[in-house]
């Protein structure tokens, strides 16, 4: 055959070798491997088998626990730097961007005293030991091990008038789409501080 001839054939065994293999001609002979989901489940109490939705679902209520303790971190950063400054005479807008209701009340307040007494503190209040307790789609509620325990509270003279201590607190978020804020808290005899 001369070497012309073989490179007017070359195209035609393509276009053959193509077709045969869209044919299914040449193909691996063992059946197609059905693939594994691309989600994981906790386990369901209830024994709910792990679906696209059931998994969709957990990873949402994750998420808005990792946003709720966020908010509870960046408000105690706040509220650490204002009692180590001596207080202050309003909520300021790293407080309300993290908290409202109650808990923005009463620390505002707590603060305020603080100023208008002229203390001071060193140390900080540390958060930890987190876990869930109840959730709706706009409310959270999880607890907490706050450790004040490091802190020290001096009046205008210098002299310590009171040291902060390790405890649970029951705490109440509200908010979504990224924007949980802290609302409420409360001693939580039932969760235990390791």
């Amino acid at each position: 055959m001369s070497q012309r001839r073989i490179s007017k054939l070359a195209p035609a065994w393509t276009v053959m070798g193509v077709a045969m293999l869209l044919a299914g001609c040449g193909s691996d002979p063992r059946p197609a491997t059905i693939p594994t989901p691309s989600f994981s489940c906790t386990p369901d109490p209830a024994g709910a088998p792990c679906t696209a939705e059931l998994a969709a679902a957990q990873a949402e209520e994750t998420r808005a626990y990792a946003e709720a303790e966020f908010a509870y971190r960046e408000f105690t950063k706040e509220r650490n730097r204002l009692l180590q400054s001596g207080g202050s005479v309003a909520q300021t807008s790293q407080m309300e961007r993290y908290a409202t209701g109650p808990y923005l009340e009463e620390m505002a307040n707590d603060l305020k005293i603080v100023h208008d007494n002229g203390l001071k503190s060193t140390g900080e209040i540390t958060v930890g030991n987190f876990g869930r307790k109840d959730s709706s789609s706009d409310r959270l509620e999880f607890y907490l091990c706050e450790d004040a325990s490091a802190v020290r509270v001096f009046d205008s003279t210098g002299k310590q008038i009171s040291q902060g201590r390790l405890g649970a607190l029951r705490v109440i978020a509200v908010g979504g789409d990224g924007e949980r804020k802290i609302e409420d808290t409360e001693l939580a005899e039932e969760w235990k501080c390791l």
